[in-house]
Formats: C-alpha cells, sequence, structure tokens
C-alpha cells in the first residue's frame, strides 16, 4: 500500500517531458527569434529540463543507497520512510512556493526504493516465521508488481492533469515545439504541480499505513532470533 501511494515519487521522470513542453522554460530569451532558431531554443529546453530531472533523480537514488547503510545502524525502516517522506514532501511543496525558475532545486530522495526492498524482506522472514514456508518468489513477484503499477499510475496522472487544465495537443502544431511561456497561467500552474504538489501529496499518503506496520524493534528482533532457531532445526542453512 504504502508503495502505491508513493507512486507519485515517479512525476519527477515521468512529467519532465510534459513540464518541460507545456511550464517551464529555462533557456535563451526567446524574444525576436523565429523559425528554425525559435525551433532549436525550445528543444533545447526540453532536453535541458529532461536532463535536470534525470541527474537529480540519480543523485538522490545513489545519494540513498550510499547513506542508507549507516543510517540502518541508528534507524529502523520506518522511521526512515517516514522522515524521508516528510522530509520529500515539504521540498516538493517549497517547490511550488519557488515558482518555475527554480524547480531544479529539489533532489528527489530514493529512501522508500532503498527501504522497500529491506522490508519486504522482512515480511517475508515473518511469514516463514509463521507459516514454516519462505515465499521469496512471491516477494520478488509483489516488489515488481508495485513498482510497475506505481509508474502506470504516475503516467495516469500526467492524463488526468492534462484533461483538468483542458490541454488539448491536437489544437497544436505538430510542426512546431509548444512553446511553454505561451501557455496559459492554468496549464502552466497545471504542469508545475505534476513535479510539486502531486508529489507532496502523495508521499504525505504513503506515511499512513506506516504507523501501522509493527515489524520493528524487539519485535523485528525475536522473529529474526526464532527464525535463526527454526532453520537451525530444520538444517537449512542461509548464506
Amino acid at each position: 500500500i504504502m508503495g502505491i501511494l508513493s507512486s507519485a515519487r515517479y512525476m519527477y521522470q515521468a512529467g519532465a517531458v510534459h513540464v518541460a513542453r507545456y511550464s517551464f522554460y529555462i533557456g535563451k530569451d526567446l524574444t525576436g527569434l523565429v523559425g528554425a532558431e525559435k525551433e532549436a531554443a525550445l528543444q533545447g529546453n526540453i532536453s535541458l529540463v529532461s536532463t535536470v530531472f534525470q541527474v537529480a533523480s540519480a543523485v538522490g537514488m545513489f545519494g540513498a543507497m550510499l547513506l542508507m547503510p549507516a543510517l540502518f545502524k541508528k534507524f529502523n525502516y520506518k522511521q526512515l520512510i517516514i522522515s524521508t517522506s516528510l522530509v520529500g514532501a515539504a521540498s516538493s511543496m517549497v517547490i511550488w512556493f519557488l515558482g518555475y525558475e527554480r524547480f531544479w532545486l529539489c533532489i528527489p530522495l530514493g529512501a522508500i526504493n532503498v527501504c522497500l526492498g529491506a522490508m519486504i524482506g522482512d515480511c517475508l522472514d515473518y511469514m516463514e516465521w509463521q507459516t514454516g514456508t519462505r515465499l521469496t518468489g512471491m516477494g520478488s513477484a509483489v516488489q515488481s508488481f508495485v513498482n510497475k503499477l506505481g509508474n502506470a499510475l504516475s503516467t495516469s496522472f500526467i492524463i488526468v492533469m492534462y484533461m483538468i487544465v483542458n490541454l488539448n495537443v491536437a489544437d497544436i502544431s505538430a510542426n512546431v515545439t509548444a512553446n511553454p511561456l505561451a501557455m496559459s497561467a492554468t496549464v502552466r500552474s497545471g504542469m508545475f504541480s505534476l513535479i510539486s504538489i502531486i508529489p507532496a501529496v502523495s508521499l504525505l499518503l504513503c506515511t499512513i499505513p506506516l504507523f501501522f506496520y509493527d515489524l520493528v524493534g524487539e519485535k523485528k528482533a525475536r522473529v529474526t532470533r526464532e527464525l535463526a532457531e527454526q532453520r537451525k532445526e530444520k538444517g537449512v542453512v542461509i548464506h
């Protein structure tokens, strides 16, 4: 549930091209530019915005992968996801208030992706402790399903936003690149919300089911300890 509720975190990647086309513009002044020169500037904007989002996402993911091992020694997965989700939601809202020109200030956190795999492993341990059977394949399938569903939902948010702001791409000439500066305030704000307000709300919602997650602390230690004893009795060795 947490993984699905946090699916809008994928908007930083899925929505990059769309906000570049209809919301953001970072490049040379378009005043006086016509024809091929203007088209090149608009295409350059799309490439630059997309690159910024890709780099930001990569920094967030690899940064989390480097930091998480050290943080795991001091905090449990529940604490880490709740805290990083709140930080992510706050930074996404800050982006909204900073405006179009400073969207690059937000670096998506990759803590959820890192912790989610570890939490699934803990849940598999719990199931094995309860039933005596380890369903590793099911764990991998669930994680894959959640990731794919999250990506699908993030794409759906984009389509819904097109409908909300009444943006009909069929009305835009296919021969030229749309100028985001020429879009209405409603369109620009709506597209901007794809990488600000919507991810913020999504990250806040994903913390709710975590308050009911209790496989931490002494309970987790007990499960780990007793599961090791069960495996020893069965002659099962885990490398």
